[in-house]
C-alpha cells in the first residue's frame, strides 16, 4: 500500500497510508491529514492526493503551487521518492508502506489463532555513560528519546554540563541519528561538534564534558506478533453495540438488494459499505464509491452515468460513469441527501429498470453493480419537506444499516485511539499517559471516528516526547452535549449544564482526584475548583 511519510526537520512523524481514493491535506479537522490551526502558513485547505487507477497525483489547492522536489508544481503525477511541501512540513510519497508493525484486525469469531509473522531484521542501539559511580547500559528503543538534567528528559543525567534537555537521539531509516536541542555545551561526536548527524558504530559522545559511548548490538531477527485489533471485516471495534451492526453485515453481504447506512459524518459509512462488498461474492470485482455532496450539481449525471464527446462544452471525449466502472461490481453513494431532485429521477431509474444512458447519448447500457447508498441527513423529513422524493427513498431502503455514533460505543475509543496511534506513528514508539487516556475517554465526539482519529493525528504532530500527554489531545473548543444525531435535533441544553456535565466526567475519570481532573480538562486545579463552587458541585471524598 502507497504511503506519505510525514517529516519535520528531518524526522519521521507520522505514516499515512493512501488506502482511499483522495486524501485531503490541510488545516483543520475537515482533512484526511489534518495539521493544526496554529500552523497559519498551511492553507485550511492546501493539497490533493487521488488515485487514480493505482497512479497517485498530487493537486495544488492553495492556487500558489506546491514545490515537488524544489519545483512548483499545480498538479503532478508522484513517483517513488518523491518529496513536496507543506508549510514547515516535509511529504514523502512510498509507493510500498515502509511502516513496521502495523495493526492487524482480528475477527473475534475466526476458527484459527492469528498467524505470526517475523519482523525484519533491526538493529539495536546501547548507550552506556558512567554515573554515580556505576556503569549504566541503556538499550534504544526505535522511537525518540531526549537527554537531559531534566527530570522530566527520558534518560534524565545529573551532571553541571549537560542542559534540562540537551539532545535527542532518534532513530530513521534502519540507524540512529543524534541532534543538539540548543544546548549551552554542544553534542560532541567523534570530537566534531555537531547539530545533528548520524550515529556510526561505536562512536564516542560529548554533551559537553560529559562522555557516552554508543554502539551498535548485533542484528537481531524479533518474532513479534502484530498487534491484534479486535473487529470485523476491517472495522475496529470490541463493544457491544457494534454485534449488531457486524450481525446485518454477514446477512445482508450476498443479498443483492440494495442497502442504505444510516448515521452521523464520521462514523465511518464507507468503512461499513467495504465491508458488505468484501463479505460478498462480489469482492473480487470493482468497488466504486462516489461521494454526491462532492460534485457540483451539474455534473453529478455526468459522473454516475458518464457521457460522450461534445455532449456539453468541455466534453472533449467521451467518460465513463460509476455505473459502467463498477460492473457487476459495488457502486457506493455516499450522501445521497446531497443528490438533486433531477438526478434523482435518473438514478431510481436504473434502479428499477436496471439501464441508463451515457449524458448525450442514445445507446442503453445494462448495470449490474449492486447500490448501497448512506448519507448523515434524515431523508424521511427530506420526503415531508420535499427535496428528497419518497419513491426513491423507498427503493434505496429495501434494507437499512443503522451505525451507532462513537459516543454510544465508550468501549471503542481508547481501543480506536490505540489503533490510529499504532496506525500513523511508525517507528516513534509513542504512548498516550493516563491523564491523555482519561481526557479521550470523557469527551462527547460529535465528529465520531474521524475526529479522533484527527485528534490523534494532531497529539502525533504536536508531541516531542514518547509519552502524548493530555495537552497534546486538542479537542473542539465546543462540545455538542449528546452530540448530533443524524435523524433528530438534539434537545437544547444550557452552557452552564454543558460545563458541568464534563466537569463531571473528568472528576469521575479521575477518581475525584482534582489535581488529575484539572489535568484532563487542561485547566489549573484552582479554576476546576472555582468552577466546582460556582455549580455547586460536592467534591467527593
Amino acid at each position: 500500500m502507497a504511503e506519505l511519510i510525514l517529516m519535520r526537520r528531518s524526522e519521521e512523524i507520522m505514516h499515512y497510508p493512501l488506502h482511499q481514493a483522495t486524501t485531503r491535506i490541510g488545516r483543520g479537522v475537515n482533512n484526511d491529514i489534518a495539521f493544526p490551526e496554529a500552523e497559519r502558513q498551511i492553507s485550511r485547505f492546501h493539497a490533493l492526493v487521488e488515485n487514480r487507477k493505482d497512479t497517485f497525483w498530487l493537486r495544488d489547492l492553495t492556487g500558489h503551487g506546491i514545490l515537488v522536489n524544489q519545483e512548483s508544481q499545480r498538479e503532478v503525477v508522484l513517483n517513488e521518492g518523491d518529496v513536496f511541501s507543506v508549510g514547515q512540513w516535509e511529504l514523502v510519497f512510498r509507493l510500498q508502506s515502509q511502516a513496521q508493525n502495523q495493526p492487524t484486525i482480528i475477527q473475534r469469531d475466526a476458527d484459527t489463532l492469528p498467524m505470526i509473522e517475523n519482523s525484519p531484521a533491526i538493529q539495536v542501539g546501547l548507550l552506556s555513560f558512567e554515573q554515580d559511580g556505576r556503569q549504566r547500559e541503556l538499550q534504544l528503543e526505535q522511537g525518540a528519546i531526549q537527554i537531559g538534567s531534566s527530570t522530566q528528559a527520558e534518560i534524565c543525567i545529573n551532571n553541571s554540563y549537560i542542559s534540562g534537555f540537551h539532545c535527542r537521539i532518534f532513530y530513521k531509516q534502519g540507524r540512529y541519528h543524534i541532534r543538539d536541542l540548543e544546548s549551552r555545551n554542544g553534542v560532541w561526536l567523534n570530537g566534531i561538534k555537531v547539530v545533528e548527524a548520524e550515529i556510526p558504530d561505536q562512536a564516542e559522545i560529548y554533551l559537553g564534558k560529559f562522555p557516552l559511548q554508543f554502539r551498535y548490538l548485533s542484528v537481531v531477527e524479533t518474532e513479534t506478533p502484530d498487534m491484534e485489533i479486535p473487529g470485523f471485516a476491517g472495522i475496529v471495534s470490541q463493544d457491544a453495540a457494534m454485534e449488531r451492526l457486524f450481525t446485518l453485515i454477514k446477512r445482508m453481504a450476498d443479498n443483492d438488494l440494495p442497502v442504505f447506512i444510516q448515521g452521523e459524518s464520521g462514523v465511518g459509512k464507507e468503512l461499513v459499505a467495504r465491508a458488505l462488498h468484501n463479505e460478498s461474492s462480489r469482492r473480487s470485482l470493482p468497488f466504486v464509491a462516489f461521494n454526491c455532496g462532492a460534485i457540483s450539481h451539474d455534473l453529478i449525471g455526468s459522473f454516475l452515468f458518464g457521457h460522450e464527446k461534445g455532449a456539453f462544452t468541455g466534453a472533449s471525449q467521451a467518460r465513463v460513469g460509476a455505473f459502467e466502472e463498477a460492473g457487476e461490481g459495488t457502486l457506493f453513494l455516499d450522501e445521497i441527501g446531497d443528490m438533486p431532485l433531477e438526478q434523482q429521477v435518473a438514478l431510481l431509474r436504473v434502479l428499477e429498470g436496471g439501464s441508463f444512458r451515457r449524458v448525450g447519448g442514445v445507446q442503453e447500457k445494462i448495470s449490474a453493480a449492486r447500490v448501497i447508498t448512506a448519507t448523515h441527513r434524515n431523508l424521511a423529513e427530506g420526503v415531508r419537506e420535499g427535496w428528497f422524493r419518497e419513491d426513491l427513498f423507498y427503493r434505496i431502503s429495501v434494507l437499512q444499516l443503522p451505525i451507532p455514533p462513537l459516543r454510544e460505543r465508550p468501549g471503542d475509543i481508547l481501543l480506536l485511539a490505540d489503533f490510529f496511534l499504532q496506525h500513523f506513528a511508525g517507528q516513534r514508539g509513542l504512548r498516550f499517559s493516563e491523564a491523555a487516556r482519561a481526557k479521550l475517554q470523557v469527551y462527547g465526539w460529535p465528529g465520531n471516528v474521524r475526529e479522533l482519529r484527527n485528534t490523534i493525528q494532531r497529539a502525533l504532530v504536536m508531541t516531542n516526547g514518547l509519552d502524548i500527554g493530555p495537552d497534546d489531545i486538542m479537542l473542539q473548543a465546543v462540545s455538542f452535549a449528546g452530540g448530533g444525531n443524524s435523524t433528530q435535533e438534539p434537545s437544547p441544553v444550557s452552557l452552564e449544564e454543558t460545563e458541568k456535565q464534563t466537569i463531571l466526567q473528568a472528576l469521575e475519570a479521575s477518581k475525584w482526584v482534582v489535581s488529575d481532573a484539572a489535568k484532563i480538562l487542561s485547566i489549573s486545579r484552582s479554576s476546576l475548583y472555582n468552577k466546582m463552587k460556582r455549580l455547586n458541585i460536592e467534591h467527593r471524598k
